[in-house]
């Protein structure tokens, strides 16, 4: 956070893109190959996220079924690890070149959140593709503007293609964390290779333990 004010803050900052590379670059200037991320799924997300997609196919959403599901992970974070808690659908428009999603929608998420787990953030966001494409590169960067060094989970749904993982491989074809080979999975994060962005894969667990409301 003390990254993404000093960004704000400095000159040099011209736009929702640059904020997004001064905060990754920094993270990865700081912490490297040395300390990796951690990551854990909860199964309540992976049923949110299937959910999602569900309504938007059959109509049951605002949205149209033609365009891609899009919602916010949330969940914790201490440190370096991140526990994928819940998930959140998202609206947002895209021309093309431009992808819009209003502050005010994201805020409204993480308040109703907190109402019930005050201790969940947002953590990144989601969506249900085959593979990686343009416009998530153009999301990310918009959500990097709101959600510090974000998180980016694909869904491979059944019926768009072969299951990823099945042979013990993620989507974009690394070995798949134990125990997640049948999982249609993927986990990103943004990396930094000499001055040239891409979506990293990150190994990933399940997270098992079950959570209770504040009120519970």
């Amino acid at each position: 956070r003390a990254l993404r004010a000093f960004s704000r803050a400095s000159p040099f900052r011209t736009s929702c893109f640059g904020e997004w590379r001064e905060c990754t670059s920094a993270r990865f200037a700081l912490f490297g190959w040395i300390m990796p991320r951690s990551v854990a799924v909860h199964p309540l997300a992976i049923v949110g996220i299937a959910d999602h997609f569900t309504r938007v196919k059959q109509g049951g959403s605002p949205q149209a079924p033609t365009q891609p599901a899009v919602g916010l992970l949330m969940g914790t974070r201490r440190g370096l690890q991140s526990n994928i808690l819940d998930a959140a659908d998202l609206s947002y428009t895209d021309n093309g070149t431009e992808t819009v999603i209003a502050e005010s929608q994201i805020e409204t998420k993480r308040a109703l959140t907190r109402a019930v787990y005050p201790d969940y953030e947002v953590l990144g966001w989601y969506t249900i593709a085959e593979g990686l494409e343009a416009l998530h590169a153009r999301i990310h960067e918009c959500l990097a503007a709101y959600v510090d060094d974000p998180l980016f989970l694909v869904m491979k749904p059944l019926g768009l293609g072969d299951t990823a993982g099945q042979d013990g491989e993620g989507m974009d074809g690394s070995d798949a964390p134990d125990g997640t080979e049948a999982l249609p999975l993927t986990v990103y994060e943004m990396g930094v290779a000499t001055e040239e962005f891409g979506f990293v894969s990150l190994a990933f667990q399940l997270e098992t333990a079950v959570r209770l409301s504040s009120g519970q």
